[in-house]
């Protein structure tokens, strides 16, 4: 209470008294100065306690002008950011402001429309969903950091329409209201479960008397730590003696604060009377003595054990895969910086096993995505059980997947990498069906081929793609060399969307023979891409990304269509009618329209179907319901079929037996070897009594020297194709060796 405060009011009161006083003694009147005494006093004390109520008043005054200040500065600076959202054509363009806030670039959200709301709480997405369609106005709702972090925001948008009145566009500003929540939640709905303490299971109010080492507690702790409130007051130490060993330090410096006369809040783990350990938030405030002693403490406690149990699956969450359940991107950053941190300071190596799984978009679209899931989570648990404790696998995303590994030799890398690609042998059983994939692994070592997370990633991934070209299924060092091989691959992909609208891919023919006679019987269409920087580039380099960017479909069907086209012309020409062989991918054959643009084709061009030969790979037979129905349709409509690259891949005789077939095709391996390998030699004459057993015609790839062609001849295979006889022709080129092979 504030001296000036009582002065203020109380002394004119004072002067007055002693005025009246005077005076009437001064005119012999006694009974009047008692009555004007006695009045007096009772004035001078009702101005002390205005005195009091005016200090009182301003010292809140001046609380209320603090907490206004406060408030200020909250708003002051709150991060802000704008942002527009067009759910019709699904794109969403953000202010720069957005980083700061979210911890992600506005790229990020720009790039990806649903990346927004992967990141948001579900309890939250039907408000969302309403702002966007202009449903409501504002909303919060709580976003998920890039580091982890969860944060509260306010969102405003207003609603623009089209001429239909329909919503066409929602534009508005989020600020970052995290700091105002805490107030809100940690102090108003604080006071608000005060008012029911006594009522709630969930949380108890304590005292603790130093003086006389006394504790007293409110009955809700029975139903928090399983004991009696009586327990905790016959045993002052009771309340540090169940708690989580782990925890005693927290514990002891909550109280080192309350004892010291400053108000404390801490969290720690308690274990319950039947054992199991829970979480409690405690508060207190010490009550001091005239010499700012302590001599009580009181406070309120909760058991916040749900709550903590949600931050943690937040946590989880941030940092982990949701399908497999392994460490995510963002794990690996953070424990990669760690990694090098601790190696900068030991001289230790650093390693990161960049992994791509061969074949998984095959299966991913022929099986469909849940097989695909299946797949990865399977791949996951394999990889667990391939490194060592303590190693850190996380997934990269799609099918790759990286593996950090700390002070390790490369021998001991070596063996880790075989390891990994042997545990691939076994067979992934999806849908009870048996499906054989492979993994190509780059490595990179700190701190030859980097110093920090992104170059040691990045020079993994090059190492990847290395062992990519060189066949698969094996492992390769990062060597370092200039990056034509990454930024080629980065070109391809880029050109590869466009390539078709540029008239970019042309095709390339190449004779097959009947070899006894040397008399051409058809040709196969192998197309070629004219790209504007590389020239011309092979399809077994742009094929496979073709496959991954998801290109293949509408490519495939170019190819089929100007292969039917020339094939058209060269009939109205008057050369005599051949089959022309088009290769088919295996996604291209398995996709839902792949029959009616085949029938859409033949008879735009008005091309007789016995001219189209379709080749598929022995891949298809690991679908063989969907690829036999689907044969048997193309066969019904007179187009002949064609297994290619015989016995390098799945081939089952008794499969083969069930699909109707008109040739299969010798690889090019076995033919190169049957002039110089008995074995190889033995195996090529078993196919084609299996083709004459079987009624389908071989066709052997690859000939280069007439050794081989007597070979085959020998041994009953009528067709080939290769260098022997001609190399693949572009167009002006194959018409001129039609002419003169008749």
């Amino acid at each position: 209470m504030s001296f000036k405060g009582k002065v203020f009011f109380s002394v004119p009161f004072v002067f007055i008294t002693i005025g009246l006083i005077t005076y009437e003694l001064y005119i012999n009147n006694p009974k009047e100065a008692i009555l004007h005494g006695i009045v007096g006093t009772l004035a001078t004390i009702l101005s002390w306690i205005l005195g009091a109520k005016y200090d009182e008043s301003k010292y809140y005054a001046q609380k209320l002008l603090e907490k206004s200040e406060e408030l200020d500065t909250i708003f002051e600076n709150s991060s802000i950011f704008t942002w527009i959202n067009d759910s019709i054509n699904k794109k969403v363009t953000t202010s720069k402001g957005i980083q700061k806030v979210l911890g992600y670039t506005s790229k990020d959200f720009e790039e990806n429309y649903e990346f927004g709301f992967s990141r948001t709480f579900p309890d939250d997405e039907e408000k969302i969903q309403k702002l966007l369609s202009g449903e409501i106005h504002q909303c919060e709702w709580k976003f998920i950091r890039k580091d982890g972090e969860v944060r509260w925001l306010e969102s405003r948008g207003i609603p623009s329409l089209d001429s239909s009145n329909r919503v066409e566009k929602v534009k508005g500003v989020t600020i970052d209201i995290t700091e105002r929540k805490i107030i809100e939640e940690k102090y108003s709905q604080r006071n608000k479960e005060l008012v029911s303490l006594f009522e709630n299971d969930d949380s108890f109010i304590w005292s603790s008397d130093l003086i006389e080492q006394k504790v007293t507690v409110s009955k809700g702790i029975e139903n928090i730590f399983g004991f009696s409130a009586k327990e905790f007051e016959e045993d002052y130490e009771l309340w540090i003696s169940r708690t989580y060993p782990d925890d005693i330090d927290i514990v002891q410096t909550f109280y080192t604060n309350l004892k010291s006369g400053k108000p404390a809040h801490s969290k720690w783990r308690f274990i319950r009377s039947d054992g199991e350990a829970r979480w409690l938030e405690a508060r207190g405030n010490p009550i001091l003595e005239s010499d700012e002693k302590p001599i009580k403490l009181i406070g309120v406690a909760y058991d916040i054990t749900e709550e903590q149990r949600s931050e943690e699956k937040i946590r989880y969450l941030a940092f982990h895969d949701t399908l497999t359940g392994l460490p995510n991107r963002y794990m690996l950053i953070k424990t990669l910086k760690k990694a090098l941190d601790r190696c900068k300071r030991s001289n230790k190596n650093v390693a990161v096993l960049f992994l791509d799984l061969d074949r998984f978009k095959f299966i991913n679209d022929t099986k469909g995505h849940n097989s695909g899931d299946v797949l990865l989570k399977e791949v996951g648990k394999r990889l667990v059980k391939c490194v060592r404790e303590g190693d850190l696998i996380a997934r990269q995303g799609g099918d790759e997947f990286i593996i950090l590994l700390e002070d390790i030799k490369e021998s001991q890398l070596k063996e880790l990498s075989q390891r990994i690609i042997d545990s691939f042998i076994q067979p992934f059983i999806l849908d009870k069906e048996e499906f054989f994939i492979s993994t190509s692994i780059g490595i990179s070592l700190y701190p030859q081929d980097g110093d920090d997370s992104e170059k040691l990633i990045k020079h993994a991934d090059i190492a990847m793609y290395w062992a990519k070209k060189r066949g698969k299924n094996n492992y390769q060092f990062y060597f370092n060399e200039p990056e034509d091989i990454l930024y080629r691959k980065v070109k391809l992909e880029q050109g590869l969307r466009n390539a078709l609208n540029n008239s970019e891919f042309v095709l390339h023919y190449q004779p097959q023979m009947e070899l006894d006679k040397g008399e051409c019987i058809g040709v196969e269409a192998l197309i070629r891409w004219n790209h504007p920087e590389f020239g011309m580039v092979p399809p077994f380099e742009f094929i496979p990304i073709a496959e991954e960017t998801g290109v293949i479909v509408q490519i495939g069907e170019w190819v089929i269509d100007e292969a039917c086209k020339q094939m058209k012309l060269w009939y109205e020409k008057g050369f005599v009618p051949f089959r022309i062989a088009v290769n088919v991918s295996a996604i291209q054959f398995l996709d839902k329209n792949f029959f009616k643009v085949v029938e859409r084709i033949l008879n735009k061009h008005q091309l007789a179907p016995e001219f189209l030969e379709l080749e598929i790979t022995e891949s298809i037979m690991q679908n063989i319901k969907e690829s036999s129905t689907l044969i048997s349709q193309l066969k019904e409509l007179g187009v002949k079929m064609t297994i290619d690259d015989f016995g390098t891949g799945y081939s089952s005789l008794n499969v083969l037996n069930r699909l109707s077939i008109d040739y299969v095709k010798i690889d090019k391996s076995f033919v190169d070897e049957v002039s110089t390998n008995s074995n190889i030699a033995s195996l090529v004459k078993t196919m084609i009594d299996m083709g004459t057993n079987l009624k389908f015609e071989l066709i052997a790839e690859g000939i280069e020297n007439e050794q081989q062609v007597n070979f085959l001849i020998q041994n009953g295979c009528r067709f080939g194709q290769g260098y022997f006889y001609s190399a693949p022709l572009p167009l002006t080129e194959v018409e001129e060796f039609l002419k003169t092979n008749k």
